[in-house]
């Protein structure tokens, strides 16, 4: 599951048996580009999840958040409501994060760019089901407050440049068993970014 304004699933392969939820911080009254952008870049089937109905939650699939709403995973299906808090304290990646915590256990949680520290009680959450976090290289994004705000905890797993970041994954995702011990080891980032 990702959030920030560049991600990019280019260099993510299309068959990890993953479903790939992002999740960014749009203006509420502007319409997204996202699942277009983002579909010249994968062959993965793009979803925009709107307010109509839960999306079943597929394998190599790509789900995007609509504007002004929050993402919401359940254990089958991904869904959004209208947020309850005012703009200016909305944590869209927060609770979509939480919610991919308490409905899925571990999994994958990725900051990419972004400001501000939206992400942060997230990944606490997700890593404490036994998730990985992988966080962009602040230098390497756009905006390097987000990533930095999650590295600050002493939580992120992986701490790479973006397209690294999308080989990595893809090498957790088809290598779990044998690198989950390895990652609860106290190593840190820089020592599982380096291992292969």
């Amino acid at each position: 599951m990702t959030s920030g304004r560049n991600a990019s699933t280019g260099a993510t392969p299309a068959d990890l048996g993953l479903a790939y939820v992002v999740v960014v911080h749009l203006a509420p009254d502007r319409k997204s580009e996202l699942p277009s952008i983002l579909s010249r870049h994968t062959r993965m089937p793009m979803v925009q999840v709107g307010d109509q109905r839960e999306e079943p939650l597929l394998p190599d699939h790509v789900y995007v958040i609509a504007p002004d709403r929050e993402l919401l995973i359940t254990d089958s299906a991904v869904g959004v409501k209208p947020f309850e808090q005012p703009r200016g304290h909305r944590m869209a990646i927060d609770l979509m994060f939480r919610s991919l915590a308490e409905a899925r256990g571990e999994g994958f949680a990725v900051v990419f760019s972004g400001t501000g520290s939206d992400g942060v009680a997230g990944a606490k959450a997700v890593k404490s089901r036994g998730g990985v976090i992988l966080v962009q290289e602040p230098s390497s994004a756009a905006y390097g407050e987000m990533p930095r705000a999650v590295i600050a905890t002493g939580l992120a797993d992986v701490v790479l440049p973006v397209r690294e970041l999308a080989r990595r994954l893809a090498e957790l995702a088809r290598n779990r068993p044998k690198l989950l011990p390895m990652l609860d080891a106290d190593t840190g980032p820089e020592a599982v970014a380096e291992s292969r």
